[in-house]
């Protein structure tokens, strides 16, 4: 069972995942934050330690969405072929699969914290390697 705290800050990260994954982590702004989950920066602040931890915790979740979806599709038996087919098959409706989180997490991140936010861009090439790891795999 879940504590009310560790409710409110699943909550946060689910709404602000995607608003940080269109904007950026520069581009948004705390009043984006407020807006999209209701409550006071505050509340906000009492879950994390700061806009960056916030940032980092809404990308994991973003990763985390696309690593099962891609575990899903690889989950299974077949051939190689098989498995990669099924690989491609997710790639080629990607825009359908990542326009409710905002876009792709790692290119938006990757391209976004390129210049400014070296934990970010670590955990979007992290996440890259992850999937390339599991391509080599197959």
């Amino acid at each position: 069972m879940t504590t009310k705290a560790e409710r409110t800050t699943a909550f946060i990260i689910e709404k602000v995942a995607p608003v940080f994954n269109k904007h950026g982590y520069v581009g948004t702004s705390m009043s984006d934050l407020t807006e999209v989950t209701g409550l006071t920066k505050g509340a906000i602040y009492g879950n994390f330690e700061n806009k960056e931890s916030l940032a980092l915790a809404a990308f994991e979740y973003l990763s985390t969405t696309l690593l099962d979806a891609i575990d899903k599709r690889l989950a299974g038996e077949g051939h190689a072929l098989d498995l990669i087919y099924r690989l491609t098959d997710f790639y080629r409706n990607y825009d359908e699969f990542t326009a409710p989180l905002g876009g792709c997490p790692v290119l938006n991140v990757g391209m976004d914290a390129h210049y400014n936010n070296r934990l970010l861009l670590g955990a979007a090439r992290e996440t890259m390697r992850t999937i390339e790891g599991k391509i080599a795999l197959i």
